[in-house]
């Protein structure tokens, strides 16, 4: 599942130091996989899913609530660029790893964020 052996070596080298940020490292590199979950997340850093729920917890949040940020955080990239404009919600959507529109929207409303149509609707300016 991850991209690359030596990139797996290093990422299970360092999940003993830190699993935290190495968990971190796999779902943002992992966000549009569909089938991201807490225990692949877990299995790939050759750990079990509730030590990886206690190092969320530790920091305050938990692995679900990392994967639907980064989800969100990728979906608000892609609407936001101009070069992805061509893009539907729906391609939008299986790009997030999301199932569906609603999921998506339900995502960016946990987010504090208006729905991903109206989200992509507002202007906004370049640096």
């Amino acid at each position: 599942m991850i991209v690359g052996t030596d990139a797996a070596s290093r990422l299970r080298e360092n999940s003993v130091k830190d699993g935290y940020h190495a968990a971190l490292l796999i779902i943002a590199v992992l966000v549009g996989d569909s089938e991201l979950s807490a225990p692949s997340v877990a299995a790939e850093l050759n750990t079990s899913a509730r030590t990886l729920q206690r190092r969320f917890v530790a920091r305050g949040t938990t692995v679900e609530r990392s994967m639907r940020a980064a989800r969100v955080l990728h979906a608000r990239s892609l609407l936001e660029d101009p070069a992805y404009r061509s893009l539907t919600i729906s391609r939008v959507v299986r790009a997030s790893g999301m199932r569906d529109g609603t999921t998506l929207a339900r995502a960016f409303a946990k987010e504090h964020l208006a729905s991903p149509s109206a989200y992509r609707a507002v202007p906004r300016t370049t640096p």
